[in-house]
């Protein structure tokens, strides 16, 4: 007989965790209208560290997508079921948006045709590839004047780690995955540098290949959830590394620049940690912070503020900075501060209304999607 699951545990502390790292990331795009702040100076280069949060994404999709296909490897439908459920989460929103930004070139701006073009054809981001083709250009991939999707580079990254990480995770025994994500961790240090030199700054920070090993540390993560003894060994140590990471990430993003080479592999150590302490309930200080009502909300509609956030930037600007506040406060911290406010507001009512009216209705079809299992 067949039998039919829904889908892998859920531990709750990590939906807090994605609402910190989309608070992160927001904050750090926000924060920088008016373009005052000097990297130079410690306060302004701490406040311009939001980006880390996109790391804090990777390593948190590998723990979670990991555990999805481990505990579907024996399902009778195991790729049908994990593509298609994948499909309806991040397929509509996307594609919506690329729609979006391509008519408003038809319609708003015809001139933007010639830029989208060549190097920078709309056909990378139809393709989710876009990371591929900022790696060829070497720069950022144009954008329409009206929707900004820069930000999609992170998104095709997490779409070409589901084209080959489940059949690994299918045709690998369980101690060679093991194997295989720890290779893939402690080489992650050594291979930076190396796609530093090779292909540039901009293209190693949106490869694929540059962020394997923040995505094998959240699925190595994951295979050790699965192992209760060694788990509760690993999980005493998650404080401590977490601490000791997280102040050299501040001393390196304040005063000492100079220590920018450790930061990802630093940021991959510490995501790390922090997903470990999230699943762990016995760490009731940190759990209350990571289940958090704010946190935990924010992450339920991570996907569409991560979205949104960017994608009218331009919008933002023009009419919130340009039109508004400045002309009535000026470009000040108060300025600053009404359009965090004001743009994030909007994005957070954006997001609530995509979920409620586009992408819920969509993700219910996932119902139909089980994994099967005989026996």
């Amino acid at each position: 007989m067949d039998k039919s699951v829904e889908r892998p545990r859920h531990y709750i502390g990590l939906d807090g965790i994605r609402g910190l790292a989309i608070l992160m990331v927001v904050f750090s795009h926000f924060i920088i209208i008016g373009e005052d702040l000097d990297p130079h100076q410690p306060l302004h280069r701490l406040l311009m560290s939001g980006h880390l949060g996109v790391d804090l994404f990777f390593v948190l999709s590998g723990f979670l997508i990991t555990g999805i296909l481990i505990d579907g490897k024996k399902s009778t439908n195991y790729f049908s079921v994990f593509y298609a459920r994948r499909a309806l989460r991040i397929f509509p929103l996307y594609y919506g948006v690329l729609l979006l930004g391509w008519l408003s070139v038809v319609f708003l701006t015809p001139k933007d045709t010639p830029r989208l073009s060549g190097a920078d054809s709309y056909a990378w981001h139809w393709l989710y590839a876009s990371n591929i083709g900022i790696s060829f250009k070497g720069d950022w991939l144009n954008s329409p004047t009206w929707v900004q999707i820069s930000h999609f580079w992170s998104l095709a990254i997490e779409e070409q780690f589901y084209l080959f990480w489940p059949v690994l995770v299918f045709i690998l025994p369980p101690k060679w995955l093991e194997r295989l994500s720890i290779f893939l961790v402690v080489s992650s240090p050594l291979v930076l540098p190396i796609l530093y030199h090779q292909i540039g700054d901009t293209a190693t920070y949106v490869s694929t290949l540059g962020r394997l090993g923040e995505l094998t540390a959240g699925a190595w993560l994951s295979i050790m959830t699965r192992k209760p003894q060694a788990w509760a060994n690993l999980s005493r140590y998650f404080g401590i590394i977490a601490l000791v990471t997280g102040l050299a990430l501040l001393l390196e993003r304040s005063f000492f620049p100079m220590l920018k080479p450790i930061e990802q592999t630093a940021m991959m150590i510490l995501s790390a940690a922090c997903v470990g302490i999230a699943t762990d309930p016995a760490r009731r200080v940190t759990q209350i912070f990571f289940q958090s009502s704010v946190l935990r909300w924010l992450g339920s509609y991570s996907y569409g503020i991560y979205v949104y956030h960017h994608v009218f930037k331009n919008v933002w600007r023009q009419f919130l900075w340009n039109g508004w506040i400045l002309p009535t406060v000026g470009p000040g911290g108060i300025g600053k501060m009404l359009y965090l406010t004001s743009a994030g507001g909007i994005t957070l009512g954006l997001a609530w209304l995509s979920w409620r009216y586009f992408e819920a209705p969509i993700l219910s079809l996932k119902s139909r999607f089980n994994y099967r299992f005989k026996g």
